[in-house]
């Protein structure tokens, strides 16, 4: 995320993100999974971090690019339009932990964001904000799709309005937050009831990613992947 050009408050803002999440790495029973705010990437190229997950049907949708976040100019962010499947690089399966990211959409159109990815992209869980605006459902992915907070998936939401995701995971428990981004770098979900909360073991570890958009441009932003370490 850069800083260059913007107003003094945005580099407060910044370094109050890497602040929290500096405290909450330092604790003896976190580890750093991943971390990237896309300002390492060139505009216009592929996100070094993150590979294409091959095996539905959108294989041959367009690549994810980096691209300047329509918002902030200046500020790199992730773009994708289609819906290929994106996980980590490296198909590193992460078992436990807290995954949290900006997320942006240009369109009011259906956006999908995936984690525990497995080899194939046909198997993972995914959130999707739904066409419509007023709704926000949770799947588990295997082959087919099965609905995991039915009756709860009530959630507002907007185009080009950047808002914030905390999925949390743990052995079969899934705890998913999100809210409105109220600053650049906001990671504050003290006060923010869980959306959704389920046990689903189908997959217990797995890669974190994005499904991306149907008709529409998904903008993702200060992505990290943090495990907690389970008690001994």
């Amino acid at each position: 995320m850069a800083v260059q050009g913007f107003k003094p408050v945005v580099p407060i803002l910044f370094l109050m993100w890497i602040v929290s999440l500096s405290l909450l790495i330092g604790s003896t029973n976190a580890q750093t999974l991943l971390i990237d705010t896309f300002e390492h990437d060139t505009v216009g190229k592929k996100p070094s971090k993150w590979q294409h997950v091959k095996g539905n049907a959108f294989d041959k949708n367009p690549e994810a690019i980096v691209v300047e976040d329509p918002t902030k100019p200046g500020n790199k962010v992730y773009s994708q339009t289609g819906l290929r499947v994106y996980g980590n690089e490296g198909k590193k399966a992460f078992d436990d932990f807290t995954y949290e990211f900006d997320w942006m959409f240009d369109k009011n159109a259906n956006v999908n964001l995936a984690w525990r990815i497995q080899e194939t992209a046909t198997k993972c869980y995914y959130a999707t904000r739904r066409r419509g605006g007023t709704h926000l459902r949770v799947y588990r992915l295997n082959a087919n799709s099965s609905l995991l907070n039915e009756n709860k998936d009530k959630w507002e939401s907007l185009p080009n309005t950047w808002y914030v995701m905390q999925i949390q995971v743990s052995g079969k428990s899934h705890i998913i937050k999100v809210k409105k981004r109220q600053w650049l770098g906001d990671r504050d979900f003290n006060k923010v009831n869980p959306f959704a909360k389920f046990d689903d073991d189908t997959y217990l570890k797995g890669r974190v990613g994005f499904w991306g958009a149907l008709g529409a441009t998904l903008y993702i932003d200060n992505v990290n992947s943090i495990r907690q370490k389970r008690p001994d």
